[in-house]
């Protein structure tokens, strides 16, 4: 089938010749012939058969109420300063404390939460963004977090707004023991729970997840996870308690748990450029400091967790371009549609390079002929931009043959 379009039959350019109205449509000719032929050319657009890693979302859950629980929430609001330290915006978080201990009438430091008897960093400073406190902070809300099905009237900021690119960190903390975690000392999530919602997030909601839990019999909690991609570490082994860190004289609670603890000593050490894996934050945990056995669930994720950053879970996404000349503001917003994740292997880096640098030396040559800006110009540029050269050359084929044509009539 040939891709140069017909002309115009004879008594249609008779007629024209008789109204100088039409001699500005005949000139559009070449540009609709080549709309038409670009749109019948472009081959439908396939999907990914992996999703790229683009984004990462953290859900942090404190399930316990009352004075004498303060260090579960002090826990989650550690893991929330680090995430946001490491690069996750507030947007991509979803924060959900069971009691507000910051206002206890108990609490000699009012508005305040530490996690340390040292009373250095505040966590409950004026950037904290609550998204479920008190009593919203039920299993039914949780398992509608992670799965999306939200009542009409929840707001956006309420949601757990992941698709097929995103890792998901999903740290818990509270009560718990063999296959359940107790929320509000009222009901408790199963392990079962769990599994059902992890199995119907992995159709569309992320990637990769991350489930981290400090609690008693942390391991028991993952026992029925079935999907792909999960990976899980847990505080504790069963028939194992989880202990608290230290006590804080001055407030008359223990501050903060064992685990959390030490996982915030690893993070501390970081920042969002750090390299560091999982396989290094897993291996600092240490038993004897613990006092219990930290558990690892890793047959449901195929990564081997040395080349896996911890920010993947814990920090931004972050694109990285090398170019070899200065900055341009073209080039930047045109190559920020390309996601580009620390994770990417090293063939994809490439591949971008040269992408950027194909495009940097078009758009020199293009500056350097100094063409003409015409609006049917600029269209027909972004419509040859991505095609092979044997449609390029049939484009320009058919664009002279349509205007030599339409040139010699009406010379005539």
């Amino acid at each position: 089938m040939s891709l140069i379009p017909r002309a115009a039959p004879a008594a249609s350019m008779a007629f024209a010749g008789r109204d100088p109205a039409v001699i500005p449509l005949l000139k559009m000719l070449p540009l609709l012939g080549l709309l038409a032929i670009s749109s019948a050319a472009e081959p439908p657009a396939a999907s990914s058969p992996s999703a790229v890693h683009n984004n990462n979302w953290a859900v942090l859950v404190c399930t316990s109420r009352f004075w004498f629980n303060y260090r579960h929430m002090a826990n989650t609001l550690s893991l929330y300063r680090t995430v946001k330290r490491l690069g996750i915006p507030d947007e991509r978080i979803i924060l959900m404390l069971a009691d507000d201990m910051a206002c206890n009438p108990r609490n000699n430091y009012p508005a305040q939460v530490f996690n340390n008897e040292n009373h250095q960093i505040n966590l409950y400073g004026d950037n904290v963004e609550v998204d479920y406190r008190g009593y919203e902070v039920t299993v039914e809300n949780f398992l509608r977090v992670l799965t999306g099905r939200h009542e009409s009237a929840v707001p956006r900021s309420k949601r757990l707004l992941s698709d097929e690119g995103s890792h998901i960190l999903l740290y818990m903390t509270g009560h718990g023991g063999d296959e359940f975690l107790k929320f509000q000392d009222n009901e408790e999530l199963q392990s079962h729970d769990l599994a059902d919602a992890v199995k119907q997030m992995k159709k569309h909601r992320f990637k990769e997840l991350l489930i981290m839990v400090d609690t008693c019999q942390a391991a028991t909690l993952f026992s029925q996870l079935q999907s792909p991609g999960v990976l899980a570490i847990g505080s504790s082994m069963k028939g194992e308690n989880s202990y608290s860190h230290h006590l804080d004289s001055d407030i008359g609670v223990s501050v903060v748990d064992r685990f959390t603890f030490h996982t915030l000593a690893f993070f501390e050490k970081l920042n969002m450029y750090s390299n560091a894996s999982l396989n290094s934050l897993f291996n600092s945990y240490d038993p004897s400091m613990l006092l219990s056995t930290a558990y690892y669930r890793m047959d449901l994720y195929k990564r081997a967790l040395n080349e896996v950053p911890v920010t993947n879970f814990f920090g931004s996404v972050m694109k990285t371009i090398h170019t070899d000349s200065a900055y341009t503001g073209f080039l930047a917003a045109h190559d920020a549609e390309l996601p580009f994740s620390v994770g990417n292997n090293i063939l994809d880096h490439v591949m971008l390079q040269n992408e950027a640098s194909a495009r940097r030396s078009n758009i020199e040559e293009m500056n350097e002929a100094q063409l003409t800006s015409h609006g049917w110009t600029e269209v027909l540029l972004e419509q040859l931009e991505g095609k092979n050269s044997d449609v390029v050359v049939m484009y320009c084929l058919g664009t002279m043959g349509i205007l030599l044509a339409i040139s010699t009539w009406l010379s005539m």
